[in-house]
């Protein structure tokens, strides 16, 4: 375990430079400039040659790129991700206001999507031909076939009274007792953790699904039911012990793609999350800031897969992570 753990982590180093190399690249040669798209920057400049030249050596943008590049991998390797160039605060402060507020979206969204999606798709697969199991399907597929930003919408126009639609906390919330801030939250969190779990519920409880009923047609499952065992037992110790391998590796990739995905759902809920900051980081060409949150996912999306690798072991004791054979 210990050797495929560190070589898996070596192993990570020249993807995590591969990743940062291309994003790089993409993010520079695509039309525009940082000074051109920003009003605020273009006027503090005065619009002169001289001006306009000074802007881009005091942010090193007229240097060559793999000089560029090299800088910032070498500021990286330190944990400073430098200033933005739009309003020139620090980027790992705009990294500290944002990150939270993403993690607690997708983590509230991951636990609840996965806590409905495996007792249904066990119930799916164990009764196949029930009235229930049909209803959870077809309002499942018709959530999935949904795109998010529409149901956003509706569910603001539905429900914009009974829940707030703005941020995180109300105001004046930081002034209440611990109970009273977790439940303000919480009410906050109603749509859109919907809006970010219900596409999720869909695909793993389908996954859950099929794994299970190819786990129920296994010889050792007829052998268990052969021997009395309760129907109960069948399925939960010994085909969803079984089936469990296919939902750990969506796990893996599901919460990078929660945060990288909640950019729809933080503009029209208003949070003040990755997904916004990425966004209008995007729309400025403020490659600092762009840089450090690709650098984020990258790392997140890895650390995540090698964590699901890990829970293989878990899952099945049959795999053995970094045995050779």
């Amino acid at each position: 375990m210990r050797r495929y753990l560190v070589r898996r982590l070596v192993q990570m180093v020249p993807t995590f430079l591969g990743i940062t190399l291309l994003t790089f690249a993409i993010s520079h040669l695509a039309p525009g400039d940082p000074l051109q798209l920003d009003t605020e920057s273009a006027s503090a400049a005065g619009g002169s040659a001289a001006a306009t030249a000074a802007f881009r050596e005091a942010h090193g943008l007229n240097l060559p790129l793999p000089v560029q590049y090299g800088r910032w991998l070498k500021k990286i390797l330190t944990f400073d991700f430098g200033r933005s160039l739009q309003d020139h605060r620090l980027v790992s402060e705009k990294l500290a206001e944002a990150l939270p507020q993403t993690l607690l979206l997708a983590l509230v969204s991951l636990f609840l999507a996965y806590l409905l999606a495996i007792p249904i798709g066990v119930h799916a697969a164990a009764r196949p031909h029930s009235v229930l199991r049909r209803g959870l399907s077809v309002s499942l597929y018709l959530l999935y076939a949904m795109p998010t930003f529409w149901v956003a919408v509706m569910l603001l126009l539905v429900l914009g009274d009974l829940f707030p639609f703005q941020g995180l906390a109300s105001e004046g919330a930081a002034s209440l007792p611990l109970p009273g801030r977790i439940l303000d939250t919480a009410w906050h969190l109603v749509l859109p953790v919907f809006c970010l779990s219900y596409p999720t519920l869909a695909v793993v409880s389908r996954q859950v699904r099929a794994a299970m009923q190819e786990a129920l047609a296994q010889d050792y499952v007829r052998a268990a039911r052969a021997r009395g065992i309760p129907e109960r037992s069948v399925i939960f110790r010994h085909a969803l012990r079984n089936s469990l391998l296919p939902v750990v590796t969506m796990l893996g990739m599901s919460l990078p793609h929660l945060i990288g995905g909640s950019v729809v759902v933080e503009r029209v809920f208003g949070i003040n999350g990755m997904g916004l900051l990425a966004f209008e980081a995007i729309s400025l060409r403020d490659y600092p800031v762009v840089m450090a949150i690709c650098t984020l996912a990258a790392l997140v999306t890895m650390v995540s897969v090698l964590i699901a690798d890990l829970l293989y072991g878990l899952a099945d004791p049959r795999i053995r992570v970094g045995e050779e054979a």
